[in-house]
């Protein structure tokens, strides 16, 4: 009877895996709305100039690899939403601007709009309590590598001006990238060990699954078609650098983007070099 009810009990928790009976997604998180003190080295009654710094490359726990570094079975301290990156700025690197960057592919629809939304609140509440208010941008990174040096363009940050006109309904990414689709097709059985390993903090793991059925069952936007026209839960993708160009300036709207890689390694190739990134953007400028 004992081993019947161990396998039993192993069996019931391998289908709630499976099917993910148990898994909920992502929360956006809780802007603190106290307000942040500025603290800055510089006098402005004797500088004729104002220094502002910055971050324009932060990711949060939307980013997939981000998502699994934050399991606790690799020693992470679990989800870390827009809201977190938010207060972070505001409240430990005391910065005047950031913007949220995150990988575009697999971000799901509810993941980018709570971005939006987050990001709105995240200047609502500064504007409102801090003695100095944060610029928050909106963007994503379009994260492409490739073995062969002429089809490797690296990774590259988009950032929004706007967080009200002309935001794209979806983040662009790049083709399916291996390791990120490795997250998307790891077994079940794999979650169902790291569970029975770490069952203290069981409810990451099926947060995980539940993410990966939902990415699977998302389908690919038509790249022949506007992006004005294709459905909102779609996944966009643009293979090279002069497509993801073409799509920005189909939404329209005022942006930078910047190769968001100066090393070497799987993000710039041995061969490659700056020109081969930023020609694209002159060719469509």
């Amino acid at each position: 009877m004992g081993i019947l009810f161990v396998v039993s009990l192993f069996l019931a928790l391998y289908l709630a895996v499976f099917f993910d009976f148990f898994g909920k997604p992502q929360l956006k998180g809780q802007i603190e709305e106290f307000s942040a003190p500025f603290l800055s080295p510089i006098d402005k009654k004797l500088s004729e100039k104002t220094i502002l710094f910055g971050d324009l490359h932060v990711h949060t726990t939307y980013s997939l690899d981000a998502f699994i570094g934050n399991l606790p079975i690799l020693e992470g301290e679990g989800t870390h939403p827009v809201a977190d990156a938010c207060n972070y700025a505001r409240f430990c690197a005391n910065l005047d601007f950031f913007s949220i960057n995150d990988h575009a592919e697999f971000l799901t629809r509810r993941e980018w709009t709570d971005t939006i939304k987050s990001l709105r609140d995240c200047s609502r509440i500064s504007n409102e309590s801090d003695e100095s208010s944060i610029v928050p941008f909106l963007g994503w990174e379009w994260t492409q590598t490739s073995l062969d040096t002429e089809r490797h363009y690296g990774h590259k940050n988009v950032i929004l001006k706007s967080l009200q006109n002309n935001i794209p309904e979806r983040p662009i990414g790049a083709p399916d990238h291996k390791f990120f689709r490795s997250i998307v097709d790891a077994p079940a059985y794999a979650l169902l060990g790291a569970m029975l390993y770490d069952y203290k903090n069981i409810s990451y793991y099926l947060n995980y699954r539940q993410r990966q059925l939902l990415i699977k069952n998302l389908e690919y936007c038509d790249n022949s078609t506007h992006v004005k026209d294709l459905p909102l839960d779609c996944l966009e993708r643009a293979e090279r650098p002069s497509d993801l160009y073409r799509k920005l300036d189909e939404w329209g709207g005022r942006l930078f983007s910047y190769p968001s890689w100066i090393c070497l390694g799987k993000y710039f190739s041995a061969h490659g070099n700056m020109e081969k990134s930023i020609k694209y953007r002159r060719a469509q400028s």
